[in-house]
């Protein structure tokens, strides 16, 4: 009975849970005799050799190892231990390394990984320049992990400049450069960088998280003219030159460019363009500072809600006239949200303008500066919230563009958009919402894009096969059920719609919302 009572209270443990228990098992066997080993070491059971580490005689610590062990993990060690000028007797001197560090070179030669935490940028880089002191190749690539995941665009520049020949922190920086590209051109930190590290940031040839090359050429143009005199900025120019892909820019954008090209080097690029070489006897050869690299290095996609000529083609005057605008109320709200079938960054995004604000005063006076391009509508400003969410992870950011603030310096566009960038990770099945309110009062009026031609152009409505590598579009115009304070709006006081509020909200009376987003900027990960 005893027998049969203890089977019956024995619980009945199904193929795949037990599968789970054993492999849980195992790791806790395998945790344990990490630690029993490293715990021997310690105390140096068991071990035949020994290391005083540190560069203060009274603070040194000791390291006792398995030369088998060591053999095996690091080319160094066994140089070291072979070497004829290494003391058989009493312990091996380390004086420049850091007890920290060596610590963990032990535990990775020892139990093939680190059981000491990597807390910070300092750890990351320390443990990286060990890894390549020791010559432990598996150790640095797990160090340029590390290194990645603590940089910043702040930090970057320092690093890639100050440890140009550890591979494994130049890997990282590498990394971090072409991801964020755009950001780390944006830091004060750029600015101080030497010529060389700006030739070998140039001299990546992985793609790089920019629109096109103008934006390098704009970089160093901007560098170079943060120096001191005017021989200085032109040895920097002329030094970067050979290194920026010219062939892929237009005329336009080498306009920042054009005061120091030479003239051999203006016309090879204007007739490379313009294909007229017949205004020559002979087909001008490429100058040798010109590089021959003809393909863009840029991994920045660009979808485009708005095409450029419906801006372009319908100005302030001819929508007036056309009566192709909309006047929109206070509170209103502009939302495009869309699913992430890859995981993408979304580098920024391209919003339109208003065209001028419908107000009796302005509707008496001269209509004639309606929609001057040249006079910038400038007194209206945009606010934006990005929302990022799925089942694991929730994000949210709200900022506001001021009009060109959030612009590269130097790289403006026309009156008709402005541009925001903030760059934001978009896992896979992620949903990605931009919610875009006006900061003005009532009256501002805006071109008539209706959201049916947005999908019309480049969508399927509905379509959930959309343009790789997104799906499930969704353009709404939305505005509150009550009036916002115009004060807490001015006073940067968000009234945000959050995605499970949609359904709650009333929508502006129309046949069809209209879009006001016109370009969004990402790269596939």
């Amino acid at each position: 009975m005893e027998s049969a009572a203890a089977e019956i209270a024995t619980p009945v443990v199904k193929g795949g849970d037990k599968r789970k228990k054993n492999l849980k098992d195992r790791k806790d066997e395998d945790e344990q005799r990490i630690h029993r080993k490293l715990e021997a070491l310690e105390k140096g059971e068991g071990t035949d050799c020994v290391f005083l580490v540190g560069s203060d005689e009274n603070t040194a610590q000791t390291f006792h190892a398995l030369k088998i062990d060591l053999f095996a993990g690091s080319e160094y060690f066994r140089r070291l231990l072979e070497s004829p000028l290494t003391p058989t007797e009493g312990p091996i001197r380390l004086k420049l390394t850091e007890p920290h560090f060596f610590k963990m070179v032990m535990e990775h030669v020892h139990v093939y990984r680190l059981q000491t935490k990597v807390v910070n940028l300092d750890d990351a880089v320390g443990l990286a320049l060990v890894a390549d002191e020791f010559m432990i190749e598996e150790l640095g690539v797990q160090s340029a992990v590390f290194v990645f995941k603590f940089l910043s665009p702040r930090t970057v520049w320092e690093l890639f400049e100050k440890f140009a020949i550890n591979k494994y922190i130049v890997s990282a920086c590498k990394k971090f450069l072409c991801l964020r590209t755009r950001e780390c051109f944006y830091a004060d930190q750029f600015l101080e960088i030497q010529l060389e590290t700006l030739v070998s940031f140039l001299a990546i040839e992985e793609q790089m998280s920019i629109k096109s090359e103008d934006e390098l050429v704009n970089a160093c143009v901007k560098l170079a003219l943060s120096k001191n005199g005017e021989i200085e900025t032109r040895s920097i120019i002329r030094a970067v030159i050979p290194h920026l892909r010219l062939q892929t820019l237009d005329e336009d954008d080498l306009v920042p460019l054009s005061q120091w090209l030479t003239l051999e080097e203006k016309i090879f690029l204007t007739l490379k363009k313009h294909k007229l070489p017949l205004l020559f006897e002979t087909k001008p050869s490429k100058p040798p500072t010109i590089c021959s690299i003809k393909v863009p290095r840029t991994s920045m996609k660009t979808l485009t809600l708005i095409p450029e000529s419906v801006l372009l083609s319908n100005s302030a005057k001819d929508c007036l006239r056309s009566g192709k605008f909309r006047q929109i109320k206070a509170g209103e709200k502009f939302i495009l949200s869309f699913e992430a079938k890859q995981t993408v960054i979304i580098h920024g995004f391209d919003v339109i303008t208003p065209l001028f604000h419908f107000s009796k005063e302005r509707w008496e006076a001269d209509t004639s500066c309606i929609g001057n391009e040249k006079t910038p509508y400038n007194d209206i400003s945009w606010r934006a919230k990005i929302a990022v969410s799925n089942k694991e992870m929730d994000f949210e950011e709200t900022f506001e563009n001021l009009g060109r603030e959030y612009a590269y310096e130097g790289k403006f566009f026309t009156n008709s958009w402005m541009h925001f960038d903030y760059p934001v990770i978009v896992v896979k099945g992620s949903t990605f919402s931009l919610s875009i309110l006006p900061t003005e009062r009532e009256g501002i009026c805006l071109r008539e894009v209706l959201g049916n031609f947005v999908f019309n152009e480049i969508l399927e409505w509905n379509d959930s096969t959309i343009v790789e590598p997104f799906q499930n579009f969704h353009i709404c115009q939305l505005r509150k059920v009550y009036q916002p304070d115009h004060a807490r709006i001015n006073n940067s006081s968000m009234h945000e719609v959050e995605l499970s509020d949609i359904e709650n909200m009333q929508e502006e009376p129309s046949a069809n919302p209209i879009c006001i987003v016109k370009d969004i900027f990402y790269h596939v990960v």
